[in-house]
């Protein structure tokens, strides 16, 4: 494989990303692509078997999660810089992953997968093990993400925002948004964060 054409974005979100060094990474396919715009060179991942559709990257730019599609689908996280596989998460999700987050401190990673009940999943990526595991609902769940504030999860999709806390047993509570007596609940694609926790929705 010597250079990649397209970018896979019809039907996926947040799969286009910046380094810490400066490299873009993409993926076309069941390839994550890490591409030097300088040059215009471009590097391969290609430890997935099946498409891949989610992408997250840590908040020190220095290590990608991908998810693909697939009966059993896995999660790698690897080093852009090296291409070298750092965990793998695999187990829990079926059908695909639809989304990937990772948490403010790096530590934990979010993952929603596309199974009937859109299954959410925290993570302790570098173990390799899921903390917790909650249903969603069973329209689609597209995206999800931790509050950089305190850590809370909200996800977003079909006539859906959710507000996520995990409670002193471990276990994950989900609270639906509030729209007003006249508001109606609309389809949320993507979701992101202002630096004092407030989050933004399209």
């Amino acid at each position: 494989l010597d250079h990649v054409h397209g970018f896979r974005g019809f039907d996926t979100r947040n799969t286009l990303l910046m380094t810490s060094s400066g490299h873009v990474v993409f993926t076309v396919g069941a390839v994550a692509v890490v591409q030097h715009p300088g040059e215009n060179t471009q590097r391969f991942f290609n430890s997935h078997t099946d498409d891949i559709v989610s992408t997250a990257l840590h908040p020190r730019g220095t290590v990608v999660a991908t998810g693909q599609v697939g009966r059993i689908a896995p999660i790698f996280l690897w080093e852009p810089e090296k291409l070298i596989t750092v965990s793998i998460l695999k187990g829990v999700h079926t059908r695909g992953v639809a989304s990937l987050g990772f948490s403010a401190d790096g530590q934990k990673l979010v993952s929603v997968g596309l199974d009937e009940q859109h299954t959410l999943v925290v993570w302790n990526w570098k173990d390799g093990i899921p903390l917790v595991t909650s249903p969603v609902q069973t329209d689609k769940v597209f995206f999800a993400g931790f509050n950089p504030i305190d850590d809370s999860i909200v996800t977003v999709g079909v006539k859906h925002i959710r507000f996520w806390t995990m409670d002193s047993a471990n276990q994950l509570e989900g609270k639906s948004g509030i729209f007003g007596q006249q508001g109606a609940q609309p389809t949320m694609l993507c979701l992101t964060f202002t630096t004092d926790g407030m989050v933004l929705t399209g």
